[in-house]
């Protein structure tokens, strides 16, 4: 599939990188997760438009879209295991309800995984390979919450308890904390990105705006931080640099960006972007330490 590329398209605003379009199909795609190799995209899509997401894995370039095998619907999108070998995904079942389950992308050949709560969601798996943190809810009347398990799905516990909704957990790629977006401190109004760190229990805030920042995505490195927020209206693209805490909008206007995903050398940001008049298509930024300064200073000169 032909890439398309797009420019910031505003003369007045700081010039932000090149958004390139690598699967851009005439129904909705959304959600990459990059292999650990960098060869390979696996993202979800709904190509029979019945709202269903279907299992899909394309070249890292879009290249040679291919469906998955696998005939269950997705529920978000699925965590390679880091040998590149199989997937876990999180699926929504005949009955509506929601399991784990263990993908062979070859085969589309799925195990269940046992899972705790109800709904399991946004699974995540830490680099070497030992342990799984998911959004599920304890009950079918609670909010959603974290749990961390063995990455068979074993021994699950809630991490960083809530009433309020926590989702869309992620590793950091020493596999000592987790990032996730909740609405903790906001009485359930307002969704920010935080940190837990395994060891001692710690929590951390590491946004706090008007409106939702969500989706947080930690770089290889574990220096930078992608994420989505709608605190200026359409939900945009943003890179937090953890030392500093130096914050930079990443994204083109005119676009509405969902689910950041780096690629395993940290040079590409993949995203879910949405044009007007057009199902969700899937993007890739460059990125760089260099590349974000660059941004972070044109933003600053600008004043924004």
């Amino acid at each position: 599939m032909a890439a398309v590329i797009f420019s910031n398209g505003c003369e007045s605003a700081p010039r932000l990188p090149e958004m390139t379009l690598v699967l851009a199909a005439p129904f909705e795609e959304r959600e990459p997760a990059p292999s650990p190799d960098g060869r390979r995209l696996a993202f979800l899509a709904d190509s029979d438009e019945d709202r269903a997401n279907e299992l899909w894995i394309s070249g890292s370039d879009g290249a040679d879209p291919q469906r998955v095998a696998f005939k269950g619907a997705l529920a978000s999108a699925p965590a390679w295991r880091p040998d590149g070998k199989r997937l876990v995904a999180a699926i929504t079942t005949p009955s509506g309800a929601g399991a784990l389950v263990d993908i062979d992308p070859e085969s589309g050949e799925a195990s269940p995984m046992p899972a705790a709560g109800v709904d399991p969601a946004a699974p995540s798996l830490s680099r070497d390979g030992k342990l799984l943190t998911y959004a599920a809810r304890p009950t079918a009347a609670a909010e959603f919450a974290i749990w961390l398990a063995s990455a068979s799905g074993e021994d699950a516990r809630i991490i960083a308890p809530s009433p309020e909704r926590s989702f869309w957990p992620r590793f950091s790629p020493d596999g000592g904390s987790i990032t996730f977006f909740s609405r903790r401190d906001s009485a359930g109004e307002e969704d920010d990105v935080y940190s837990y760190d395994i060891a001692s229990g710690a929590l951390a805030r590491l946004t706090q705006r008007r409106g939702h920042d969500f989706t947080p995505a930690p770089a290889p490195d574990g220096k930078y931080l992608a994420y989505v927020t709608n605190g200026g209206g359409e939900p945009a693209l943003h890179v937090l640099h953890l030392p500093s805490m130096k914050d930079c909008r990443f994204s083109p206007q005119g676009r509405a960006f969902a689910h950041p995903s780096w690629s395993a050398d940290g040079e590409l940001l993949f995203a879910t972007v949405r044009s007007a008049g057009r199902p969700s298509d899937i993007a890739v930024l460059p990125f760089s330490p260099r590349r974000f300064q660059a941004v972070c200073a044109m933003a600053q000169d600008s004043g924004g």
